[in-house]
């Protein structure tokens, strides 16, 4: 069985291509990270599947 952090750091690269076409432009991982309330380094530790909760201000 795959590591479930993978699969998430795959399911959310491919939200993050869902978000893009639904904004009908190209976006920037910080424009998603801002769209998700979390951090551009939270991002980037999910999307490498190194999975926190820690949430931007």
């Amino acid at each position: 069985m795959e590591d479930p952090a993978k699969l998430f750091g795959r399911w959310l690269r491919l939200q993050h291509l869902t978000w893009q076409a639904q904004q009908g432009a190209w976006r920037t991982l910080t424009d998603f990270a801002a769209y998700l309330e979390i951090s551009r380094g939270t991002l980037n530790n999910w999307l490498a599947s190194q999975i926190t909760s820690t949430r931007s201000k």
